[in-house]
Order: structure tokens, then sequence, then C-alpha cells
């Protein structure tokens, strides 16, 4: 009777669904992020300056890791470090503060910069929505649904001749009586097609429209900028104080599109934009910088810009990526740019035409 019971219970723990340690070991580089970017208490490192700092981007990121890994234990770790940390301990009335740290003169943990960044809110509130479909938890529906509202109220700014447009941060990108500035890369489009199924009222149809216009309207040769201004007289142009440099910024819009559900109008529409820019093709050392007017290159990218490209040279040329390295403790972007075009390469995750997101253990796309 001992050896029945026991071979019962053998088969009621196997068939358990896989949570915790396990899950995190089914992808081994999301284990080896965590080791290396991530406390016990859930705030992300980012030592790449020796300060070890956190900002909100490096929340949002691992926020939507620990979805794709069905880590709910670190996510919870996440979301609450953050609130508690970046929100004011308030989930339900700021946008997160973009960066935390330890102040020279009082010696302190606190908030560095109170502004907020809309590339990590809109992560996040998308981290947010997609956990609570995962995990059936209406606490993160209603925590994603609140932090997307505020992003339209504080962050999206309608354009005289174009209309609505997402700004990098809540303040400080005004610059003057009608000139703004505009981050390409803070606008995913799969992440809006998503928050325009939940929140059809929201802006989110126009920005993703706005975004292939801007798109369009600034690439060059060497590919889209990594600032842009925009003025009712001169349209959206490359950002003249900040160079006319595709580099660290905008090598993320290179990662959005290639991830793009290949049913996407925007994937069709942005393809002859992407296919244009030489220097993104696989064979050669990837550049730190692209001139994007002439398409001259500058610099030896670092290790995670191969990972970022990963995703838009397998649909445009089919190549399976460069060698893979290990990730650094003190290079936190590339680790995050390897996750994200690694992670996609393998299956671990994809986005469905609606911005859905669908992972190893979740149903597949419905389009």
């Amino acid at each position: 009777m001992r050896r029945v019971l026991f071979g019962i219970l053998g088969v009621v723990l196997l068939s358990l669904p896989v949570v915790g340690a396990a899950a995190e070991e089914a992808w081994p580089m999301w284990a080896e992020f965590k080791r290396l970017h991530l406390q016990a208490d859930g705030r992300v490192i980012d030592n790449f300056e020796g300060k070890a700092i956190t900002t909100s981007e490096g929340q949002a990121y691992a926020l939507f890791f620990a979805v794709v890994a069905d880590d709910r234990r670190q996510f919870d770790l996440l979301w609450r470090w953050t609130v508690n940390n970046l929100m004011q301990g308030d989930e339900s009335t700021w946008l997160p503060a973009w960066k935390w740290g330890k102040d020279e003169t009082s010696g302190s943990w606190k908030v560095l910069d109170a502004n907020s960044a809309s590339d990590a809110d809109v992560w996040i509130a998308y981290s947010l929505l997609q956990a609570a479909q995962r995990w059936n938890s209406a606490e993160y529906r209603k925590a994603g649904m609140q932090l997307l509202g505020r992003i339209a109220r504080r962050e999206v700014v309608d354009l005289p001749g174009v209309g609505w447009m997402m700004l990098p941060a809540s303040y400080g990108y005004a610059l003057a009586p009608a000139r703004w500035r505009v981050n390409p890369s803070y606008l995913p489009i799969q992440v809006m097609r998503y928050f325009a199924k939940v929140d059809a009222e929201g802006p989110w149809c126009d920005l993703i429209t706005n975004t292939e216009f801007m798109l369009g309207a600034v690439a060059g040769a060497g590919g889209v900028p990594d600032w842009v201004v925009y003025t009712p007289e001169k349209g959206f142009q490359p950002d003249p104080e900040m160079g006319r440099i595709s580099g660290y910024e905008a090598i993320r819009v290179y990662l959005w599109w290639g991830m793009l559900d290949h049913s996407d109008q925007s994937h069709h529409k942005l393809r002859p934009l992407m296919q244009r820019v030489q220097a993104l093709k696989p064979g050669e050392a990837t550049p730190e910088r692209i001139n994007i007017e002439t398409g001259a290159t500058e610099g030896k990218a670092p290790e995670g810009f191969d990972g970022a490209l990963t995703p838009l040279r397998k649909v445009l040329y089919g190549d399976d990526g460069q060698p893979r390295r290990a990730l650094s403790e003190n290079q936190y972007y590339s680790s995050v740019l390897k996750l994200f075009g690694y992670g996609w390469l393998d299956g671990r995750f994809k986005f469905c035409r609606d911005g859905s997101l669908v992972t190893k253990v979740s149903k597949p796309c419905l389009n």
C-alpha cells in the first residue's frame, strides 16, 4: 500500500505547474540576469558608472521578463519595490520617478530625479496588464489601467498639425512654445496596439499612425536618429542639439520593429525603411553609432546591440544571430537587449497582431 501511495503522490507532483525556481531555470539567461542585476528585494541595479543606480526603465524591463519567465514571485517583488520607492507607496496616483540611488550629499538612498520616463511607464503598464492575464490578477489589471490613464494624461500631448504624440517624460520636453523633443524608441508599436485593445477611447491608435509618420520623416540612409524635434513649421526633424546619430537610443527602434507580428500593417509600412540601412545587416562588426544622413559608422557597439538586432536580422536576412556571450555584471543595458532579442529568437515570447504577449506557457496567438 505504501508503494502505491508513493506512486500516486509522484504522479500528482509531476502534474503540478512549474513555478518559482524551476520556472527561472527554464530560461537560463533570466536566471543569470537576476543573479547579476537584481537585489533580493526586487531592485534592478545599473552599475555602469559604479554608482549602483536604479531606473524605472530597469524595473520595467525586468517586470516584462518576469512575465515571460512565468516568475510571479519575482514580479511581485519588482512591482512592490517600484511602488514603494519610485511611486511614493501609492500606485494609484504617481508616475514612477525615473532615477533612484545614493545622494552624494546626504549619503541617503532616495529618488534622485522625480521626473517620469515614458519608455519605462509604457512597459510597466503593459507588463502589469500581461501579468493580470497570465496570473488572473484583478489587482494587477487595476494598477495597469490606472497607470495607462496617467500616461495618457501626463505624457501624451497634442502636437499642432500632427495630433497625439508621446513625450519622453511628464515635463521638460516642451522646449519652447511650439517646439517639442521626442524619442522614437519610446514608442513600441506592439505595446500601443495592446493599449488600443484595452483602452479603445485612448490616444493609442493615433500614436501608432503618428509614430509611423515620424519614423518615415526622420529616417535617412543611416537609419532613425536617437532624438527628434517637432515644430509646426518644419515638422519632425533629427534633433540638432543631440546630434544626427543613430545609437544607444535608436537601437530599440530596430528591436521593436523586428519583433512585430508579420501581419501587423506597421511591419509592412516600415520594412523598406529598415531594409535600406546597410549598417544593420549581419556579417560585419556592428557599429556603435551611425550618421543618419550619410550612413557612415563609427565605434564598436557593445555586445547587447547584436542581441537587439537579432530579430530584425532574422526577419530581413534569415540570420540566426552572432555567437552569444554571457551577460556581464556592469552591462545592464546590454543584458536587457540580449534578453529581448535572444528571448524572441528562441521562441520564449512573441507579440500577436493585437499586441498580446504569448510565451512558452501561454496560449498561442489568435490572429
